[in-house]
């Protein structure tokens, strides 16, 4: 892990975060969402929101909206104020989980008072993401089995939610109410596809039935629609648009032979961030909700990557 003048950056191995481990630390990247915010100049619902790259990075700064971003190659920073949840700052901005050699851990901050939350040696934990009230975290536990898991905030009272044997259950994310989550499960018989269960583990419930790949689930800031990426067969993917049902599956990026996943809502609910990988490299674009005017705001020779608000 490694400090910068209040902010705070993991590197990852996979999908599961590398922290206090003395592992090799990511570069990461950041620019000003307002250069390509439809409307520039109005303020924002959330002001000083940020985008994070890959759920390892955080800081916290006083200043205008930001996306932020991973790229292999080189990193920048520009003032913005850091909200984001996923695998970083609680609704209450004050503790910070990141994970290390499959476990998951909370620090303050300014990177002091590491605690280690999961513990679990035999097992690997990682896509970390906390409630809205910050009381709870949901994470992937992979031993036998893939399953989603809930703790308290401090560690405590880890519970199977998913509690499927058969099943390959990943990526979990709370809504923004905190009564549901939704996440990808393979089966099978199946390829990836996007469920979504009550904040207990009951009631669960299928959203999408595609053969291709579905995944990196997102709701909506009101709750009323989830994001998330279709990957086909053939490798190209879309970043596709549903209600919270599960209706009206909407491809919104459209963008044959590119592959866009990874994407997130601006805090206003009026913007989508997401990854595009093209046959050179990988860039992070942002887009209405609706999907029109997509734009790239790295465009760069590195490898940008996994964005997050």
């Amino acid at each position: 892990m490694a400090s910068l003048a209040g902010s705070r950056v993991t590197a990852r191995r996979g999908r599961f975060a590398l922290a206090a481990c003395g592992a090799a630390v990511l570069l990461f990247g950041l620019v000003d969402a307002s250069a390509a915010r439809p409307g520039a100049g109005r303020p924002a619902a959330h002001r000083g929101a940020r985008l994070l790259g890959m759920d390892h990075a955080r800081v916290a700064r006083p200043g205008a909206p930001s996306l932020r971003y991973s790229t292999f190659g080189r990193g920048r920073l520009l003032p913005g104020l850091d909200r984001s949840r996923r695998a970083g700052f609680p609704s209450s901005g004050d503790r910070v989980p990141g994970g290390t050699g499959g476990e998951i851990y909370a620090m303050n901050a300014d990177g002091t008072g590491q605690v280690n939350l999961t513990n679990n040696p035999n097992a690997d934990d990682g896509y970390a993401d906390w409630s809205p009230d910050g009381a709870k975290i949901a994470f992937t536990q992979i031993s036998a089995d893939a399953e989603i898991f809930a703790m308290n905030a401090d560690g405590s009272n880890q519970t199977d939610l998913s509690n499927d044997p058969a099943t390959a259950d990943i990526d979990p994310v709370w809504s923004p109410d905190g009564t549901k989550i939704a996440w990808a499960r393979a089966t099978d018989t199946s390829d990836y596809d996007i469920w979504v269960m009550h904040a207990d583990g009951t009631n669960q419930t299928q959203l999408t039935t595609d053969p291709g790949f579905d995944a990196y689930p997102a709701w909506s800031p009101d709750g009323t629609k989830i994001a998330f990426a279709r990957r086909r067969s053939d490798g190209p993917g879309d970043v596709y648009v549903m209600d919270a049902d599960g209706g009206n599956q909407t491809n919104l990026t459209n963008d044959q032979p590119n592959y866009d996943y990874a994407p997130t809502w601006s805090p206003d609910g009026l913007r989508i961030a997401f990854t595009r990988v093209d046959e050179n490299s990988s860039q992070v674009y942002v887009m209405n909700a609706d999907g029109s005017d997509q734009t790239n705001l790295t465009n760069d020779s590195a490898q940008n990557y996994a964005p997050a608000w």
